[in-house]
């Protein structure tokens, strides 16, 4: 008995842990909290989704620390939004992941890409708007390739994923219905943002954006950008200019005290809400409410 007793106990421990794996769906890592958040509503019931970037970190300018590396290095899938826009990630992925399914939402086929746009004849570094997941209609297309590819690399669960893909997708319609009539009454009233990161947004709910201060926060506007920028809230009556929780400008502060314009913060990636399937919707939501409130008030 004294010696069956350690080998049943090591056997149990072993069925145990093998249950446990077989509980969990593939390794998927996704760079930033709301293509996580979609991730985590496709995978629900069968794991979860471990999050690369935490929601206050700008993916403009990063390098990754060592427990983020080791995150990644676990990887068996990895959804990101493309080599051009998260080019901090180009070398971790082919050193640290290499057999990574990669799911590259920028190549999506139906996806909905803006050209990026330009400042003082200088593009940005992509050649399209890298901020697609703030139109609903993109998220949905996401939504179903996170579910093919977790149903290519977990079979058994694939009807699962299959059908929480169609219903985040029936959540988004219905997300998009809602925030439509919230923005309906100031839909024609001009506004600025500080950096370009809201065009997806702007047109999915037909808003009158006139650009941005900024293509990219690692290149502030010049003079003659800036006298642009004055020129155009005197002739249109812009009444609210829009900031974001990830960057901070002193320039903001200059342009509120030139032309006594409102302002508030649009957030792209959700600072402040954590982390998991309601993010998306929660990010929305909230940006909706910071557009009419500033423009409504």
């Amino acid at each position: 008995m004294k010696v069956r007793s350690p080998l049943l106990a090591f056997a149990l421990l072993l069925i145990l842990s093998l249950r446990a794996a077989a509980a969990e769906g593939p390794i998927l890592v996704a760079t930033i909290a709301p293509l996580h958040s979609l991730a985590a509503f496709v995978m629900r019931g069968a794991g979860t989704p471990r999050l690369l970037l935490d929601p206050g970190s700008s993916p403009h300018f990063y390098q990754l620390r060592p427990s983020e590396a080791r995150r990644l290095a676990e990887a068996e899938i990895v959804l990101w939004i493309g080599p051009e826009t998260e080019n901090f990630l180009v070398r971790p992925l082919a050193g640290l992941a290499p057999d990574a399914l990669r799911i590259t939402a920028s190549r999506l086929p139906g996806i909905h890409l803006l050209p990026a746009t330009e400042d003082g004849g200088t593009a940005s570094a992509a050649s399209y708007d890298p901020h697609l997941w703030l139109k609903p209609e993109n998220a949905r297309v996401i939504g179903f390739a996170v579910a093919e590819a977790l149903a290519g690399e977990d079979p058994g669960r694939a009807g699962l994923y299959r059908r929480n893909a169609r219903e985040l997708a029936d959540r988004l319609r219905s997300l998009e219905r809602d925030l439509d009539e919230m923005l309906a009454p100031v839909r024609d009233r001009p506004f600025l943002s500080l950096h370009d990161a809201f065009r997806y947004f702007e047109r999915a709910f037909g808003l009158r954006g006139l650009g941005a201060v900024t293509v990219s926060p690692e290149r502030p506007p010049g003079p003659q950008r800036i006298a642009r920028v004055l020129e155009l809230v005197r002739r249109e009556g812009v009444v609210c200019i829009f900031s974001e929780p990830q960057i901070r400008s002193p320039l903001l502060d200059r342009l509120v005290a030139d032309t006594g314009l409102r302002t508030a913060e649009l957030d792209p990636l959700g600072v402040g809400i954590a982390p998991g399937p309601e993010l998306y919707f929660d990010l929305m939501r909230r940006n909706a409410r910071a557009v009419r409130s500033c423009l409504g008030g």
